[in-house]
């Protein structure tokens, strides 16, 4: 694991509080995928269980793959090609239906379309300002630290609706909640909805809103007065026909399965991931 940790950090700008977070509480062995190059590590890759939303309430067995990377001595060789096709090939034999990931760089889109996966899951920012909702009678939520078995069951309630969205258990809302506390955020919630934000130089972005179309402006006025912000970064979610919506992960169905590009709602894939 040592080694891999060090593999993850030489291939990602990632804080080495976080990356030490990472190997320690998300990333077990037995998601992990490697090649060998004269007997050290050369690339690796991570296959994240979660679950995929059908859209009929019922959700698909599927994998988040991450941290796919290959040390730059050894790149150029098709190594990486090859060991995603063998992952996925591993997954497939123990029951996943459907891949899915986020490209590191937009200029990796086109590597990983060349193995099969589509671009499915778009989103889009806006700021909200709450001195632009002062005077307009709209009372804030309450927000505070919220348990985690609460997030997981909003989550699950509002995404397994929309075909395509990725479910996650409560564990991996918890990790995440932890890797924004190191980037300066957390977590914030009711019994509505919730933020999970980060925030750098002041500025406060909110990662993943989770509530009821009706709630989303109560619950950021809430984030904000709890924060003291005076204004809010927030992305969320696009279908791949509005305007400024940019491409935030693909998909690769697995066993036989499909997925349709142009859904009518807009896939989720979520939790800072995206």
């Amino acid at each position: 694991m040592a080694e891999l940790k060090s593999l993850y950090l030489e291939c990602f700008d990632e804080d080495v509080k976080a990356a030490e977070y990472i190997f320690k509480n998300m990333l077990k062995p037995e998601y992990a995928f490697a090649a060998r190059c004269g007997g050290e590590i050369s690339s690796a890759l991570y296959l994240l269980p979660c679950g995929l939303a059908l859209g009929d309430g019922k959700t698909a067995r599927a994998h988040y793959l991450m941290g796919a990377g290959t040390r730059k001595k050894f790149r150029g060789r098709g190594i990486m090609s090859g060991l995603i096709k063998y992952s996925n090939c591993a997954a497939e034999k123990s029951g996943d239906q459907y891949s899915v990931l986020l490209p590191a760089s937009g200029g990796l889109y086109d590597y990983y379309a060349g193995l099969g996966y589509k671009k499915y899951f778009y989103s889009t920012y806006f700021d909200f300002i709450p001195d632009e909702i002062d005077g307009k009678g709209l009372k804030a939520s309450r927000l505070t630290k919220i348990s985690f078995d609460i997030c997981s069951l909003l989550r699950f309630n509002i995404c397994k609706a929309i075909r395509g969205s990725v479910c996650w258990d409560e564990k991996h809302i918890a990790d995440c909640a932890a890797l924004c506390e190191i980037y300066g955020g957390g977590i914030l919630g009711c019994g509505d909805g919730y933020a999970l934000y980060s925030s750098d130089d002041g500025r406060v972005f909110v990662e993943e809103l989770i509530c009821k179309p009706e709630r989303a402006a109560a619950i950021l006025l809430g984030a904000a007065s709890s924060l003291g912000a005076d204004r809010l970064t927030v992305r969320c979610p696009q279908t791949v026909h509005a305007g400024k919506a940019k491409p935030a992960g693909m998909i690769l169905p697995l066993n036989g399965n499909n997925f349709t590009e142009d859904e009518p709602a807009a896939p989720y894939l979520g939790l800072g991931l995206d």
